[in-house]
């Protein structure tokens, strides 16, 4: 083992003193910066991924680059974010750290922010300027990463500040696709009550073709109550009930097949009408408030959650 990786083997042991660490540092004439191993992590990307501020600090004061690269790219920033240490965030946006710095896969520090469920590390990582809407070709954007690990907190901070709700990855869909897959209840909730369209396609398949095939009652209930279509076909010509197997499932979809009610019409309506985020739009509207309640679905998440 020569002397560079011996250095980094001490500070992942995280036994000492950043105080004997710096001796050592000068001791052992090692750059401070050297990548060494198979991922040519840094001293610092070490430090950052355990969220010892300290010997961050110390590290950064010897010259340690905040913005270096391992071999995948991975910064520093993306290894204290991927682990939740909102205090080694804080230091390396401090200190000049890209918050849209990109790894090899093309994520950024608030992807990873937002795929651990670390509030804290989401909202500081955006009130620093970091992009809601990345412009992303073979990873999940932010949104969608909260909607797939259900972290309502985190979905809750990308839609306030602005989350594209269509955003539609090539695999997998929008964030409601997602959610609906994994079967996150209350990511789908929030992500309707914000504005998502049910009806969205990802490869011919809306979020309904989804939870039907799975057999995903509450979630196939909510899609309907929404105004998903049950109409719309996938690439083998196959409607909603036609994929599911689940007999609760089939007989929603089967009643949804016939007109719905006047009321249920006009509630529909609004809201496309509304387009994104109606439930931002409805409270302003010049209506009862029990008819508010109505457009905004609150008698069916109140009765059912």
């Amino acid at each position: 083992m020569d002397k560079s990786e011996a250095f980094k083997q001490i500070i992942r042991e995280n036994r000492y003193p950043p105080e004997y660490i710096k001796n050592l540092l000068a001791c052992l004439e090692v750059s401070i910066n050297y990548g060494s191993g198979l991922n040519q992590q840094t001293a610092l990307h070490i430090a950052a991924r355990q969220g010892d501020v300290d010997m961050m600090k110390m590290l950064i004061s010897q010259g340690a680059y905040v913005n270096q690269g391992t071999v995948d790219l991975m910064t520093p920033l993306h290894e204290a974010c991927l682990n939740g240490h909102t205090e080694a965030v804080n230091l390396l946006i401090a200190e000049g750290a890209d918050t849209d710095a990109r790894n090899i896969d093309g994520s950024t520090p608030l992807c990873f922010a937002c795929a651990k469920g670390s509030v804290m590390c989401t909202r500081l990582l955006i009130e620093c300027g970091a992009e809601v809407n990345p412009s992303l070709t073979v990873t999940f954007p932010p949104l969608h990463e909260a909607a797939l690990n259900g972290h309502i907190p985190c979905l809750e901070i990308l839609i306030e500040k602005g989350a594209d709700l269509e955003k539609n990855e090539n695999q997998f869909g929008t964030a409601l696709h997602v959610a609906c897959l994994r079967g996150h209840v209350e990511c789908v909730i929030v992500l309707l009550q914000a504005g998502a369209n049910p009806n969205s396609i990802k490869r011919h398949q809306a979020p309904l073709h989804t939870t039907a095939m799975n057999g995903d009652e509450v979630c196939t209930a909510l899609l309907l109550e929404y105004g998903a279509n049950v109409y719309l076909r996938d690439q083998q010509s196959k409607k909603p009930v036609d994929l599911t197997t689940n007999a609760v499932c089939k007989e929603m979809l089967l009643e949804a097949e016939t007109p719905p009610e006047l009321l249920e019409s006009c509630r529909r309506l609004i809201r496309q009408q509304l387009s994104c985020h109606p439930r931002d739009k409805i409270p302003v509207l010049p209506l009862p408030q029990n008819l508010k309640d109505y457009l905004n679905h609150y008698n069916y998440c109140t009765e059912h959650y």
